[in-house]
């Protein structure tokens, strides 16, 4: 998947590379979905009643273009996705403490997701993402958040805001087995 930096999503029924999406989705059994980090949001979906996944790359773009939503939604027109039965695992990505953005950036994001400290401004992308799953009637217990900074972490991620072009990529992939 090469991903834009957008709330594009796409239905995947078999191997692939898709260009120009940032969200995964399938109920196909032994098709695993894979996305891309470094920094950005990894998110995954499963609803387990109706055994359909998702996979999404949401940086402050994609965050701030509801991709996460937008996917929830999709799922839930496609395939009778209720939200009770979704599971949800916000990866690692940039936190809080480490995602300084520019005024312009930060202006775009409500008041509960962001901090200013010292005259710079900061976004909390985790934060959005799950406060907009608990706006569509996601269980809070059905959404783990991890607690790990791919900026911060320097021993266990890569992150391209503290390596530049010396850094890596992240993969995180979601299926399910026969």
């Amino acid at each position: 998947q090469f991903q834009v930096h957008s709330n594009i999503h796409n239905y995947v029924s078999e191997t692939a590379f898709f260009r120009g999406s940032d969200g995964l989705y399938t109920d196909r059994i032994n098709l695993f979905l894979a996305v891309n980090v470094a920094d950005c949001i990894p998110v995954f979906m499963y609803d387990s009643k109706n055994k359909v996944v998702a996979g999404i790359h949401s940086g402050w773009k994609g965050t701030h273009k509801k991709i996460v939503s937008l996917t929830l939604a999709t799922l839930t027109d496609n395939f009778n996705t209720k939200p009770e039965n979704v599971y949800v695992y916000i990866g690692p990505g940039i936190s809080v403490r480490n995602f300084e953005v520019g005024k312009d950036v930060y202006d775009l994001f409500e008041d509960d997701y962001k901090v200013v400290r010292d005259g710079k401004h900061y976004v909390d992308l985790k934060k959005d993402i799950y406060s907009r799953l608990l706006k569509q009637h996601v269980p809070s217990e059905n959404i783990q958040v991890s607690k790990y900074c791919s900026f911060g972490d320097s021993d266990k991620f890569h992150s391209y805001r503290r390596d530049r072009e010396k850094s890596g990529r992240m993969l995180g992939i979601i299926g399910m087995k026969a």
